[in-house]
């Protein structure tokens, strides 16, 4: 293999500087909140309040008041509006270097901690991810350093990040220094300290991403038991999707049917037969998680109690965690029956990851035929496919198929037909199989393609 190849296969998307992490030493300090903004007096063994310029948390309307003193913030601020994450910690790393941040608004640092982590649709290496973790630790203790107290949304911010970072020794560190948080009743800002609906939600996610998803059940049953905090449609969605990692499809649908569709029927006093069943006639007694926690979907909230509260609506997700419970077992019958029957019954249109959800797993059971015409349905439906839908079809041809020249032409298509710039793992894929069989000058082809549209992509 030549080197541009060895350079491609093994290249990241980027490499994140590494921070320092040396402290200094300060006098801690607590602003005082004026009506012409902040004041900022020195205290020595206070800790900084976190009360924003009147609630405002969009830092499109964060302004310096009259009292405020200056800090070297400005660009910081800007670089946090912009959503540029690089430039964020550039800033953030100048501050510190300059020993700086003593002089750093609350809400600023909370804004600096909420502008990193990990983006979606964009594949990260595992160096990526270490850096990025150091970084967020990094403004993490600096905040307890300077007497900036986390309050809710950097705890479920850290949360986010500690799931889709896969790492589990984070997610349970930030969860119990939470609860231990929120039990000496602390309030360190506007939003407190207390687990709300969205901090529960977000634990339960990031217990599935980290293999965890026996854990949810309990989770949930703790939200609604301990803490008193009613689960909304995202909670729901969320313990179905656990279910499905665990492979009880029978408990996904049941959940679906107690919470949305015995709703649905009470409102319009029919006695409509339960789609559910038709995925699940009878529900298997002896499913692994089944008999320890099938109890939290026979508390879900009755007709009545949900009519004395909001109405649970299935949305999109409620639907994607049916998909993807079906899909894991190969029930594409099931898949058919969730498209064609139980999403029109709820006046849900198919979005666009939904189509995308589809198509995985049509393609996984090499259900090529299913999945074309999904492709033709999104084009009725005037849904422009993305380079995640092509991806499944370009896997399967590539790596369950084996045949890279036809993989090839559905990146020619996306190409030419959508202007879908091709993932760099496509064309790692590519060149790893025609490496195997020593095409030298499929790889070199490949290779030059590659860096051409890397070049046109980066022109533009």
């Amino acid at each position: 293999m030549n080197t541009a190849a060895k350079r491609l296969l093994s290249s990241r998307s980027f490499l994140l500087q590494r921070p320092s992490h040396v402290h200094q030493q300060v006098t801690r300090t607590i602003l005082k909140s004026t009506t012409t903004g902040w004041m900022i007096q020195r205290q020595p063994h206070q800790q900084q309040q976190r009360y924003g310029h009147g609630g405002v948390i969009d830092p499109h309307r964060l302004r310096y008041g009259k009292g405020s003193r200056k800090v070297p913030s400005n660009k910081l601020l800007q670089a946090i509006r912009k959503g540029d994450q690089q430039a964020v910690w550039t800033q953030y790393l100048m501050m510190h270097e300059n020993n700086q941040l003593k002089h750093l608004l609350p809400e600023y640092h909370s804004m600096t901690l909420r502008a990193l982590g990990l983006q979606n649709l964009i594949a990260y290496g595992p160096d990526e991810i270490v850096a990025i973790k150091e970084r967020l630790l990094m403004i993490w203790e600096n905040m307890k350093h300077f007497g900036v107290a986390p309050d809710i949304r950097d705890y479920n911010h850290m949360l986010g990040f500690a799931g889709r970072a896969s790492d589990w020794t984070l997610c349970q560190r930030i969860w119990r220094e939470l609860m231990a948080k929120s039990s000496t009743g602390s309030r360190s800002s506007l939003w407190g300290l207390a687990p709300n609906v969205y901090s529960y939600n977000a634990y339960m996610v990031a217990t599935i991403q980290c293999n965890q998803a026996a854990k949810v059940a309990v989770i949930f049953n703790n939200m609604q038991q301990q803490a008193g905090i009613q689960p909304n449609t995202f909670s729901y969605n969320t313990l179905m999707d656990a279910y499905g990692h665990l492979g009880d499809v029978a408990e996904v649908d049941r959940i679906f049917d107690r919470v949305f569709i015995r709703q649905q029927q009470q409102q319009q006093q029919s006695p409509k037969h339960r789609i559910s069943s038709l995925l699940h006639p009878q529900r298997q007694p002896n499913t692994a998680l089944g008999r320890e926690v099938a109890f939290i979907s026979r508390r879900a909230p009755s007709v009545q109690q949900q009519q004395q509260q909001n109405q649970l609506v299935p949305t999109a997700d409620t639907f994607m965690a049916l998909i993807d419970a079906h899909g894991r077992l190969g029930n594409t019958m099931g898949l058919e029956m969730i498209y064609s029957k139980m999403m029109p019954e709820f006046n849900m249109t198919p979005t666009l990851p939904i189509y995308n959800a589809l198509i995985r797993w049509y393609c996984n059971k090499s259900d090529i035929a299913s999945a074309k015409k999904l492709l033709v349905d999104m084009k009725t439906q005037g849904i422009e496919p993305n380079v995640v839908t092509f991806n499944h079809v370009f896997r399967h041809e590539a790596i369950k198929r084996n045949r890279p020249g036809v993989a090839e032409k559905i990146l020619d298509f996306m190409h030419q037909m959508y202007q879908l710039r091709p993932l760099e793992s496509m064309y790692r894929h590519l060149i790893r199989i025609h490496n195997r069989h020593s095409r030298d000058q499929e790889v070199e082809r490949l290779v030059r393609t590659y860096e051409t549209s890397m070049k046109s992509s980066s022109s533009k």
